[in-house]
């Protein structure tokens, strides 16, 4: 695993690259599956990116810090409202995209089932989020040296 400077630098380009892969998408759809694997992969990459640096920021803020890496993605994003990280409506986003990268998890069976076009249709409004979360992350991180 990069450490945890390393993946917020490579965030914003990866980012970026999911953005012009959907964009694309937009603008020529068609029923690529290959490409539209492609842009779940990168999207679920991101995902548990995100929500590692999350839970390693959270997880200094407790007497434990390693309680924090067994939060599911969900309780990670409460926690980061709960906190103040992020705005009760952006949790509420977050809740959605935790729903959408869980769909590959073997505990899937018991989460909420999000398809992939449901998916397709939220990561514009991820990606404004992800780039937020980045710089929240990004400040935690020169706040507390992770």
């Amino acid at each position: 695993m990069l450490d945890t400077q390393e993946i917020i630098d490579r965030l914003p380009a990866r980012l970026l690259a999911l953005e012009g892969a959907v964009d694309g998408l937009q603008q020529s759809p068609s029923e690529d599956q290959f490409e539209k694997s492609e842009i779940l992969s990168l999207f679920d990459e991101i995902m548990n990116e995100i929500d590692y640096l999350l839970r390693k920021v959270l997880g200094e803020w407790l007497a434990n810090p390693e309680l924090a890496m067994d939060y599911s993605c969900k309780t990670a994003f409460r926690r980061a409202a709960m906190y103040s990280l992020i705005s009760l409506d952006e949790c509420k986003r977050w809740m959605t995209y935790c729903n959408g990268a869980d769909r590959n998890s073997i505990l899937f069976a018991t989460a909420k089932k999000v398809n992939e076009n449901e998916i397709l249709a939220f990561l514009p409004e991820f990606i404004v989020d992800a780039r937020k979360m980045v710089k929240v992350l990004e400040q935690e991180t020169n706040d507390i040296e992770i």
